[in-house]
């Protein structure tokens, strides 16, 4: 296995794990008069759990396809990767808003005083960049990597020789049934 091979299964798998991790950890601490409440990465932005499992099943389809389908593959933790970074950025930009309509949403009778936004959405803004960064790395140097070992495949059905229809003759079968 290359290095470059092994630096994109684990770019996906990190990338994966991380982003799956910090979209159910608390992304904001918001304070209310009554009581402070926190607020996790889902309720901010829906889909990172989605974007979470392409990563993961990016290490199979980096490690299972080979040349255009890796290509193919490259470009899409490409997009994935950015499409995290884009949500997350927006959510850390419009962080307070969202918050507000979410308490207005649940009417929620007081109004929060207060968002702090903790750790979790910049590190899900470092997953979404190496999850772009290793899509590029697969579109880019992947179609040159080895792809799985063709040692478990089916053999392949090799066709009748001559010899092989006289040994059907030979056993008394049909060799044009």
């Amino acid at each position: 296995m290359t290095r470059g091979l092994r630096a994109a299964l684990a770019g996906c798998l990190l990338s994966g794990a991380l982003i799956l991790l910090a979209a159910g950890r608390a992304w904001a601490d918001v304070s209310y008069p009554d009581r402070p409440r926190t607020v996790s990465g889902t309720a901010l932005v829906g889909s990172l759990g989605t974007w979470g499992l392409v990563a993961l099943a990016g290490v199979v389809a980096v490690a299972a396809t080979k040349r255009w389908g890796r290509i193919l593959v490259g470009g899409a933790l490409a997009a994935a990767g950015s499409t995290v970074v884009a949500l997350t950025a927006s959510a850390i930009r419009d962080a307070e808003l969202r918050v507000l309509d979410d308490a207005i949403l649940r009417r929620v009778t007081v109004v929060p005083t207060d968002v702090d936004l903790t750790l979790w959405p910049y590190v899900t803004l470092a997953a979404g960049a190496l999850l772009a960064a290793t899509g590029v790395l697969v579109a880019a140097r992947g179609p040159r990597w080895a792809g799985l070992s063709a040692r478990y495949d089916a053999p392949a059905e090799r066709p009748a020789t001559d010899a092989d229809l006289w040994a059907a003759l030979d056993r008394g079968e049909d060799p044009t049934a």
